[in-house]
């Protein structure tokens, strides 16, 4: 499916809504306005057209890329050269409740991990799906919007294991430099808070009444509500989000368009680059190697032959392509662990351990609860005429909730006297069952979304009520029970007409890691990815922990008024294993069947000091034994935050742009 099948869906609402609604002029005119306008970013330049030499070649124009592009183009007698694989933003992608359909379109690289027998389970072939941003804005045109920058011990951290400058105290200022707080009582906090930066942090302008009864469900249970960013992180909230007035705010929107003009930055578009060219006598960074692949419905079989060419970089190449694809273009360059690039015939310029480390925040997915009204996100109903009228014409409505995401909740179940949380909920006006393309874009296997279970039980909600406290962290816990019932059963086809919406927990500071490696020496063949989830049984034990603590939530006042209840059949593999429904056993089973990742890979060019044999950049960012080349993105994050990943990676580039003009002697 190309990139147009958002425009197509909002296409067909607006042709619904030209039969039905009284608002059809307004809301026609609007799309067709939304088409006139174009992309409003820096034009594309093909490779004939670029210079021979820049001062700067920054490759990949994702979150990190887009900053620091704009920083250092900012620089008077600089030029930098951008270079981006995938093609233009264009105003349907940034339709919030559409996030989830953008993984089907060219705008993502569409990886896939590596088979496992720990996790994933329950998806096609056992391999997790791996959305990653191939667009101008890269995954933050991709992701969900939500807003997060972690606890103030994840960047202590990051300074313990050798990195100065990074402490919190340190990156605080950047998180501000960055931020445009529109949520009145919170960017009144101006010791935690910007509202001059660059990206646009608002509420939701919509709110079902799921995500009001979550925060009263909170405060039920004693917890306190927060601003998660500001400074105590644990407790409930709704969702901060890199929105404006209901549209997402991508970094392309954030650093570019402002910028489309400017003379002293040149953007590559569909570009890939295929290799970072290093003096091997030098071992500086001198170029970088660029393809561009003709495309699209323009291109005939005779013109399809590929565009290469080489660029020269005065000053240094920066690599921030992101936790997969930077490590692998390191790796195709010579830059990666010696004996995996010697089994490939790859030169080795640099024996460093690129593409380990790899961490992500993964989730304990398809635990759904159905509540008795019309309160949830369905799509037949969001694509209606109405909800999209409004969204066309207003940009208010369900059509402003980010993928369907609206709150969170932060625990610390390990007790941190500090509140650094070590598990996330996050609240889904929505579920699996709601939107085909849901199921799709997890890369569910469809047997196991439709398969008929005849082991059945029939397991009410109260079993919340029952569970041990979940402060003993002992692994024994729970024994569940078995309701027998003689029926036959599909485990979520029967739940797709119904309301239904997800509590979804998510492992904040993984103990696993997994690995980035090349497929080969061909750069257009997409690198293998290990996730390794759960190798460290702690991991699959905390959300467990969250699972349980998600019933709990259910079974108070504020969700039993709205009819709350758990979709209780069990995964059909679990069954089989005459696991206790409701058990930690069965549990454990579950989650590593529906094991969701949340986007977040980092870690994969891992910065720390030369002493330290895992580390690939140093705290300035510098690749270890390489001159004139940097990596920055979230891959140069030595430990992953307690928090999404995006807000962090533009704190990593705007202190990037800083350092690199330090250390070029501009102020």
């Amino acid at each position: 499916m190309k990139s147009l099948l958002v425009v197509v869906v909002v296409l067909l609402a607006v042709a619904r809504a030209r039969a039905q609604d009284t608002y059809t002029e307004a809301v026609w005119n609007t799309f067709v306005q939304l088409v006139r306008d174009g992309p409003q970013e820096p034009a594309d330049r093909h490779l004939d057209a670029l210079l021979p030499e820049y001062d700067f070649i920054v490759v990949g124009a994702g979150t990190a890329g887009c900053a620091l592009a704009a920083r250092l183009s900012a620089v008077a007698g600089w030029s930098v050269l951008l270079v981006e694989a995938g093609r233009t933003e264009i105003y349907a992608m940034d339709i919030p409740i559409t996030a989830n359909l953008l993984q089907f379109s060219e705008a993502n690289w569409k990886y896939r991990t590596q088979p496992s027998k720990k996790a994933c389970l329950g998806m096609k072939d056992k391999r997790c799906n791996y959305p990653r941003g191939k667009v101008m804005g890269g995954s933050s045109v991709l992701n969900y919007m939500l807003w997060t920058r972690g606890h103030r011990k994840d960047y202590d951290n990051w300074e313990k294991l050798g990195n100065p400058g990074w402490g919190f105290d340190d990156v605080l200022p950047y998180f501000k430099k960055i931020e445009n707080m529109q949520v009145e009582e919170i960017a009144a906090d101006k010791k935690w808070h910007g509202t001059e930066g660059p990206v646009m942090v608002s509420h939701i302008p919509y709110r079902t009444p799921i995500a009001k009864a979550f925060l009263e469900a909170g405060r039920e249970l004693g917890h306190p509500l927060v601003d998660y960013n500001g400074e105590n992180m644990t407790g409930y909230a709704h969702f901060q989000t890199s929105m404006f007035k209901g549209m997402r705010w991508s970094s392309n929107r954030a650093y570019l368009r402002p910028i489309k003009d400017r003379p002293s930055l040149h953007v590559a578009k569909e570009t890939l680059a295929t290799r970072v060219v290093v003096d091997p006598v030098t071992r500086e960074a001198v170029g970088v190697e660029l393809l561009r692949r003709p495309s699209g419905l323009g291109a005939t079989l005779r013109s399809r032959a590929a565009s290469r060419r080489t660029i020269r970089a005065r000053r240094e190449v920066i690599v921030s392509a992101g936790a997969i694809n930077s490590p692998q273009l390191l790796m195709l360059s010579g830059i990666g662990p010696r004996e995996h690039l010697q089994e490939l015939q790859i030169p080795v310029i640099a024996d460093l351990a690129v593409g380990n480390n790899l961490m992500d925040h993964v989730s304990a997915g398809g635990v759904l609860f159905i509540v008795n009204d019309t309160i949830s996100l369905k799509a037949e109903r969001l694509y209606s005429g109405p909800i999209m009228t409004e969204y066309l014409v207003n940009h208010t409505g369900p059509g402003t909730i980010p993928g369907g995401c609206e709150s969170v909740a932060f625990y610390a179940l390990d007790g941190n006297p500090e509140g650094w949380p070590d598990l996330e909920l996050m609240l889904i006006s929505g579920s699996l069952t709601s939107d085909v393309t849901f199921r799709d874009g997890l890369g569910l296997e469809p047997a196991l979304y439709d398969e008929l279970v005849h082991d059945g039980h029939n397991l009410a909600v109260d079993i919340a009520l029952d569970l041990v406290s979940i402060s003993s962290r002992s692994t024994t816990r729970g024994s569940g029970t078995i309701f027998p019932s003689p029926l036959c059963f599909q485990m979520f086809k029967p739940m797709e007409h119904l309301d239904s919406w997800s509590l979804v927990p998510m492992l904040l500071r993984p103990r696993s890691k997994g690995r980035i490696r090349l497929r080969s020496r061909n750069p257009l063949s997409k690198p293998l990815i290990d996730h390794n989830y759960f190798e460290y049984p702690e991991d699959l034990e905390l959300l467990v922990d969250g699972v349980l603590e998600t019933l709990r939530i259910t079974a108070t006042k504020p969700f039993q008024r709205l009819g709350t209840r758990l979709h209780d059949t069990p995964v059909p593999a679990c069954a089989a294993q005459g696991l206790a429904y409701g058990s930690r056993e069965y549990w454990r089973c579950h989650i590593r069947h529906f094991s969701f990742t949340i986007y977040h890979q980092s870690g994969t060019c891992k910065m720390g000091p030369a002493s330290d044999p895992s580390a690939v950049v140093d705290a300035r960012l510098r690749v270890h034994g390489v001159k004139r080349l940097r990596v920055v993105d979230a891959s140069v994050m030595p430990e992953i935050p307690a928090g999404h990943t995006n807000a962090p990676t533009y704190m990593i580039a705007e202190k990037a742009a800083d350092l690199i003009k330090q250390d070029h002697n501009v102020r």
